[in-house]
């Protein structure tokens, strides 16, 4: 398993966390429970073992919330 966070704008309150994670746990397969996301910080992340990072920033711009990896 690798650890991955991100750097997420766009993250404004708790509503957006928890779209923020769907995203991240639909688009990776993972459990949404073991998805952190924090609109205080930014900042989402997740432990995976194939992390396809590329398409999973993609998905998350194209929901109005542009990311970059950290």
């Amino acid at each position: 398993m690798q650890q991955i966070k991100i750097e997420v704008g766009g993250m404004m309150c708790g509503g957006c966390e928890g779209s923020v994670k769907k995203i991240i746990s639909r688009h990776l397969q993972i459990d949404i429970e073991k998805v952190d996301a924090s609109h205080q910080t930014n900042q989402a992340s997740f432990l995976t073992d194939s992390p396809d990072l590329e398409s999973l920033l993609s998905a998350l711009d194209e929901a109005g919330f542009p990311s970059k990896s950290i």
